[in-house]
């Protein structure tokens, strides 16, 4: 029976060198002022520019240590949460519970369901099969269009009026337009509301 025992197979400890690595670097590159930046930055920008060291007049001083603040903070935060996590929780066995009560067939068919009735609901809510509710919508839309070019480009001057498309007109059109669609929600007749 010992023979057949399911081995657990973990992979060798190098497959998580690099990540080490990069979690040892990480806090001293960005820690440490200027590491980064004067012997990785600078020396490409150097390279680049083509004007050598001149350019280090125009090139800001990179630093990656900004004191104790809210971002420092939160990262240290983070980091002690995320250990805490890592160490207490055995996450193959939580993983293997949401394996097991998960299926992506009901999944699918939850999300479908839900789906059909955030839509029967937006169309119930719109289509009420009465036309003074879609002249109001219609007349709503209009009315937040026209102010809002009024708000972001304003009135002309008179004095603009030669060279702007904006005139008498234009200001005719909008008031007609608005009187004619408050006086449509009004009227039950539907014939008379077409016509």
């Amino acid at each position: 029976i010992e023979k057949f025992k399911r081995k657990q197979i973990h992979e060798p400890w190098l497959f998580s060198l690099p990540a080490v690595i990069l979690m040892l670097l990480i806090p001293v590159i960005f820690f440490v002022p200027n590491v980064f930046g004067n012997f990785v930055i600078l020396p490409a920008t150097r390279s680049v520019s083509g004007i050598g060291a001149e350019v280090d007049a125009f090139v800001p001083h990179i630093s990656q240590w900004h004191g104790v603040n809210l971002p420092l903070i939160l990262s240290i935060v983070v980091i002690i949460i995320g250990l805490i996590l890592a160490l207490v929780v055995n996450w193959k066995e939580v993983t293997h519970q949401i394996i097991k009560s998960a299926s992506i067939t009901d999944g699918y068919r939850k999300i479908y369901r839900e789906f059909e009735l955030y839509s029967a609901r937006g169309i119930r809510a719109l289509m009420n099969n009465k036309l003074n509710y879609y002249i109001m919508i219609t007349l709503f839309i209009f009315v937040a269009i026209v102010v809002y070019g009024y708000l972001t480009v304003g009135f002309p001057h008179v004095h603009q009026l030669h060279i702007s498309s904006f005139g008498p007109l234009e200001v005719i059109l909008s008031v007609v337009t608005l009187i004619i669609g408050i006086s449509l929600i009004f009227i039950r007749q539907r014939l008379t509301m077409v016509v």
